[in-house]
C-alpha cells in the first residue's frame, strides 16, 4: 500500500508507541487514523444496549431517549470524544468522568451489565475498524484503548475490568450469548433512535435506514432482538 507521508510517519508511531504513551496512542487512532472508522463503531455500540432485555427496561424507565433520542445520541458522543481529546486526568476528562458516575448513580444494573455497557465502547468500535477501515488497528493500539476504558472503568467503580483487548472479547461475547433477546422495551428504544441514524444520510436512503443499521450490525440473532429488518440470506454455494 503506498501511503501519503503523514499517514506512513502516523502509522510508523502507532506502531511501536511507548508504553507510557497508551492516552496519546488511543487518541490518535480516534481523532485521527481511524476517525471516520471508529465515529461509526461507537454509534453502532450504542444500540447494542437494547438488545440486553434488564438494561434497555432500565433505559426505556429513564424515558429520555424516547423524549429526545437525538439529545442522548449526541450528550454520549461529546463525553466520549472530550474525555479522549482532554484526557481522563485533566481538568476536563475529570469533569466527564464526575457527570457519568452521577448519571449512572441511581441506575439499576448488576456489575456485570455495567462492564457490558463499557465494553460496548471497546470492542465495537474496534471490531468495526477490523472489518472495514483502511488499515488493521495496531497491536499497540488495541493495548492503548484496553487501558483506556480500563483506567475509565476504575474512576466509574466498575469492577473485573479485561487486562487485555483479547479478554474483553471475550467477556463481550460470552455476555452477548446468554442475554441478547427480544424485548418490547428494546425494540420501542430502537424506533426511537434509527431516526438519529437517518438524520445522518443523505435524503434519497432515509427511508432504508433500519435495513442499513441491520447491515452494518451484520449480526442475525441482535437484529432480530431489536425488531430490525432481517438479513437477506447468504446465497446457497453452488
Amino acid at each position: 500500500m503506498n501511503l501519503h507521508p503523514t499517514l506512513a510517519e502516523s502509522l510508523r508511531h502507532q506502531e511501536s508507541p511507548s508504553s507510557d504513551d497508551w492516552e496519546a496512542t488511543f487518541r490518535t487512532m480516534v481523532l485521527f487514523d481511524l476517525a471516520a472508522d471508529m465515529e461509526l463503531g461507537f454509534f453502532l455500540s450504542y444500540y447494542r444496549n437494547f438488545a440486553i432485555p434488564g438494561i434497555a427496561a432500565s433505559l426505556y424507565g429513564n424515558g429520555e431517549i424516547q423524549e429526545r433520542p437525538m439529545k442522548r445520541s449526541y450528550d454520549t458522543a461529546i463525553v466520549i470524544y472530550e474525555l479522549i481529546a482532554s484526557g481522563l486526568d485533566s481538568e476536563r476528562g475529570q469533569h466527564m468522568v464526575a457527570l457519568l458516575n452521577r448519571a449512572h448513580r441511581n441506575v439499576p444494573g448488576s456489575p456485570k451489565d455495567y462492564l457490558y455497557v463499557l465494553l460496548t465502547l471497546l470492542v465495537v468500535p474496534i471490531r468495526w475498524a477490523q472489518h472495514h477501515a483502511w488499515r488493521q488497528p495496531t497491536g499497540a493500539e488495541l493495548a492503548a484503548a484496553s487501558r483506556f476504558f480500563a483506567e475509565l472503568g476504575s474512576r466509574m467503580n466498575i469492577h473485573g475490568m479485561p487486562e487485555t483487548y483479547a479478554e474483553a472479547e471475550r467477556f463481550f461475547d460470552q455476555y452477548e450469548a446468554t442475554h441478547v433477546s427480544p424485548s418490547v422495551e428494546g425494540q420501542k428504544l430502537m424506533d426511537a433512535t434509527v431516526q438519529v441514524f437517518q438524520s445522518r444520510l443523505p435524503l434519497p436512503l432515509r427511508p432504508f435506514a433500519a435495513r442499513l443499521i441491520s447491515v452494518m450490525l451484520a449480526d442475525r440473532r441482535l437484529v432480530a432482538a431489536l425488531g430490525l429488518p432481517p438479513l437477506a440470506k447468504s446465497p446457497e454455494p453452488p
